[in-house]
Formats: C-alpha cells, sequence, structure tokens
C-alpha cells in the first residue's frame, strides 16, 4: 500500500503540470505532426489523449500492467502460504525445512526466465513477447488449479509451481516496462509511462491483498484467479496495443518489436 503513495502523488503533479502548460499555451486543434510526436513541443495530457492511438494504447498497457502485477505481487508476496497450501505442510520441523527447500527451489526459476526473456527480446519482438508471456501463465496457472484440486503428486505440483514463477519473470517482466515505450511519442512517453506504472502498482496491491485471502480458503481459486487476469492480458495485449503508428514516428532501437506491429 505504501508503494501506491509516490505513484499516486507523481501522477497528481504530472497531471496538474500538464494542464498548466495546456493554460499557458492553449492548442485549439491538436494536428496529427504533433499527436504523432513529430513536434517536441510537449502535449498536455489531455490534448494527447484527444488521439485514438493514444488513448488505446494508454488503456492496454495500465490495464495490462494491472493484470499482471495481480498475478506477479500476489504470487510473490504469498509464496511461501501459497507452496504451504500446495503440499498441505503441517506445523512440524519437518515441514518447515519442506517449506524452505519448496521455496529456494522455486524462486531460483526467476533467475533463468529473467535469463531467456533478455534473449527472446528481439528474436520475439516485444509485443509478441507480452502475449506469449501472458498464455504461458496462463497455461501454467491452470494446470496448478487442476493440479491442486485434484491432488496429484507433489513432484508435479513441485514442477508447476517452478514453471510459474520461471512463466511471471519471462515475457511479461519486460514487455509491461518496455511496451509504453515503444509505443508512445516521445512528446508523451515518460507521463504516459507513469499512468501505466501507477497502474500497475495498484494492481499488484489489489492481488497482494486478495493472494492472501484466497491462499487460506482455495487454492485452486487464486490459481483460477491468475489464469483469468492472464487470459485478460492477451487479449487486452492483441485488442488495444499497436506499434503502427508509433512505428513511423518515434525514435526506438530497431532491434525490439520491428517486426512487431500485427500478430
Amino acid at each position: 500500500f505504501i508503494g501506491l503513495v509516490p505513484s499516486c502523488a507523481i501522477a497528481t503533479l504530472a497531471l496538474r503540470h500538464s494542464n498548466q502548460i495546456s493554460k499557458l499555451s492553449p492548442i485549439k486543434e491538436s494536428s496529427e505532426e504533433e499527436l504523432n510526436g513529430k513536434s517536441r513541443e510537449a502535449l498536455s495530457f489531455t490534448v494527447a489523449c484527444r488521439d485514438n492511438y493514444n488513448r488505446r494504447n494508454l488503456l492496454g498497457c495500465g490495464i495490462c500492467w494491472f493484470l499482471y502485477d495481480i498475478a506477479l505481487y500476489g504470487t510473490s508476496l504469498n509464496l511461501p502460504e501459497l507452496l504451504s497450501s500446495i503440499f498441505n505442510s503441517e506445523s512440524s520441523s519437518k515441514s518447515l525445512v519442506s517449506n524452505i527447500w519448496h521455496d529456494m527451489i522455486v524462486s531460483s526459476l526467476a533467475i533463468p526466465g529473467v535469463l531467456v526473456g533478455l534473449c527472446s527480446l528481439n528474436r520475439i519482438g516485444i509485443r509478441k513477447l507480452q502475449i506469449y508471456g501472458f498464455i504461458v501463465i496462463c497455461v501454467t496457472s491452470s494446470l496448478l488449479a487442476a493440479s491442486s484440486a485434484y491432488g496429484v503428486d507433489d513432484i508435479l505440483l513441485l514442477v508447476l509451481s517452478c514453471l510459474l514463477i520461471f512463466s511471471l519473470n519471462w515475457g511479461c517482466s519486460f514487455s509491461t516496462y518496455i511496451l509504453p515505450m515503444e509505443v508512445f511519442a516521445p512528446t508523451v512517453r515518460t507521463t504516459f509511462h507513469g499512468f501505466s506504472a501507477g497502474i500497475g502498482k495498484f494492481g499488484g496491491f489489489i492481488g497482494g491483498l486478495i493472494f492472501s485471502f484466497l491462499g487460506e480458503v482455495n487454492i485452486s481459486l487464486t490459481f483460477g484467479i491468475c489464469s483469468i487476469t492472464s487470459l485478460l492480458g492477451v487479449w487486452m495485449t492483441h485488442s488495444f496495443i499497436s506499434t503502427t503508428k508509433c512505428g513511423t514516428s518515434c525514435s526506438r532501437p530497431a532491434s525490439i518489436g520491428d517486426s512487431d506491429a500485427i500478430i
């Protein structure tokens, strides 16, 4: 909850500052050149949002970051409790040692996920990487939900838990940060990136709160929600995020996502 305070404060100040710029230098109608980013003069938030491209991508980037952080923070912050519920551990010294080993093994998969994600950026493209990342999270969460409900072997549950942590740190952990810099013009990039990040951190707060409660009630429902949010992330990315228009006007690396405008 405390982490929301800086984001909300910065978002409020940025919005107020952009509105002051708009009042000092009123813009009756925004030209296509300005909205495409060819003009380097600062645009207010309200003026930039008049463009349908900016509105759709802001909605897509913000909501996708929100959905991803629900799964990421909900799982990461409650990982010991989730693993304890998955393996039906009892309060004993032996179970405590087992929980520690489970936690160490599962958490260690985050590093390979990050490394593979770095190698995938140039090969897949950032937009496709986000879609594939959400798909893998959705499939892994669904398998975990079903396995927890039907009580399968502990080894399989441990493998699925490792795959979930790997997938959470593979695709979307990069794309949610990079996509706002890819799709928005330089005139609005920092403002829209900040708004997207603020929406995402609110999702982290919601995820940590909900998962801590559901983990004690029904572990299958917890991973079911994680699967649903990831499925929504696939749809939001495919339907709302596009780099087609910005590709002709934004200064961005040629090696990341250039062939990624359309799936």
